[in-house]
């Protein structure tokens, strides 16, 4: 992974480049090994997680 990396969240279009803006907004994940921004970022993904938790109770 390069310091030039980027990533855009597809629910809200926030967007970050470089590897610490893309830790701070996204996060990381590892896929096989390799080292993988997340597809969303963290406040969609929580966003997501409390949306589904009130459908659930």
């Amino acid at each position: 992974m390069n310091n030039k990396e980027s990533t855009r969240c597809p629910r809200c279009n926030e967007s970050a480049e470089g590897i610490l803006s893309i830790e701070m907004l996204f996060g990381f994940r590892n896929l096989r090994g390799q080292k993988k921004p997340q597809s969303h970022c963290r406040a969609c993904r929580i966003e997501e997680l409390r949306l589904s938790r009130q459908l659930a109770a």
